[in-house]
């Protein structure tokens, strides 16, 4: 007992060291927050103050959003995983802040339309980078595509959704791009993605079939999506993991092989991913069948129960006339 009174002063000292330790430190975070918070005010309302003339005076509209990827989206994205991230919320940025003649849908749609050449043109480490900006765009777009009401706030009214910016302050405003083909065109993307990815892994390029696999691996959780698509691109990869004979390509297909199988169970089926596909022929022609089926099984059930009554009425009479007799 007298060495823990010896000890208590030392306890309650070491205890409030810690918690002014402790407090200055919550301190210190909040005092940053604070200012990162006002920075990012700043920022922003400087943003909003010039956005009205960032494209505006651009002589050719319909070139704007390549010249942006080419000189600004791509060199930058594959510096570093930081850099990545940042073009991809940038650009999702620019959208939201209703950037006059910035088309959105035309952004999303030329970043994932040439991706052979742009995989090839990498190196391993910007491969990876580059994978990283697609996961961050893709992520963006299955966002707006699982939620019809986060599209409607983020998307539809914003002008980066509009069909044309042809329409001048006179005449009648643009047609907007709406959710139904919203849904259509993430749909047609994740087809045209997994067209440049099969012919990286098909190529006989050691680069082309290496960067291919880096990039997917980085975009796993996003690409693919579709259960059609991923068994396609596991085909692919089983190829390179059995037959090919370099042995680092073979170890990079088998890890993204078992990242793919821990993603499978959430792959949706084309016509669940995208609901407002046509029937497939095959698949309606089935249905109908089932359904004849089911008819013909009915009316047999019936029929069956009709032969019953009859039989029972015949029965039941000849049982009255013989008591009657």
């Amino acid at each position: 007992l007298d060495q823990q009174r010896d000890n208590a002063p030392a306890e309650v000292s070491k205890r409030r060291k810690e918690r002014e330790r402790l407090q200055t430190l919550i301190d210190t975070l909040q005092k940053e927050l604070d200012a990162q918070e006002r920075a990012v005010a700043a920022r922003t309302k400087r943003l909003m103050i010039e956005k009205d003339h960032f494209l505006v005076n651009l002589a050719n509209h319909p070139n704007s959003v390549t010249l942006i990827l080419q000189e600004c989206v791509f060199p930058r994205c594959v510096f570093s995983p930081q850099d990545a991230t940042y073009c991809a919320s940038f650009m999702k940025r620019l959208h939201l802040l209703g950037t006059p003649k910035f088309s959105t849908i035309q952004y999303y749609d030329r970043v994932l339309k040439d991706l052979t050449q742009l995989v090839f043109s990498c190196t391993e480490y910007e491969a990876g980078r580059l994978g990283k900006f697609l996961n961050e765009t893709l992520e963006q777009l299955s966002a707006w595509k699982d939620d019809q009401a986060l599209y409607e706030k983020e998307c539809h009214p914003l002008p980066g959704f509009n069909l044309s910016f042809n329409a001048g302050p006179e005449t009648v405003a643009p047609k907007r791009c709406t959710y139904v083909d919203f849904v259509k065109l993430v749909y047609k993307m994740h087809l045209r993605i997994a067209r440049a990815f099969v012919a990286c892994l098909e190529g006989k390029e050691y680069m082309e079939i290496r960067n291919g696999m880096m990039v997917l691996t980085k975009m796993v959780k996003v690409f693919p999506r579709v259960t059609r698509i991923g068994g396609h691109t596991m085909r692919r990869v089983e190829k390179i993991k059995e037959s090919d004979e370099r042995g680092d390509l073979k170890t990079i297909a088998a890890r993204y092989l078992a990242m793919l199988q821990k993603e499978k169970p959430t792959w949706q089926v084309d016509n669940v991913f995208n609901p407002y596909l046509p029937p497939d022929p095959k698949e309606k022609e089935a249905k109908e069948k089932e359904a004849r089926e089911v008819k013909e099984k009915e009316a047999k059930v019936k029929e069956a129960a009709a032969a019953t009554a009859r039989e029972a009425a015949v029965r039941a009479k000849a049982a009255a006339a013989a008591r009657a007799g």
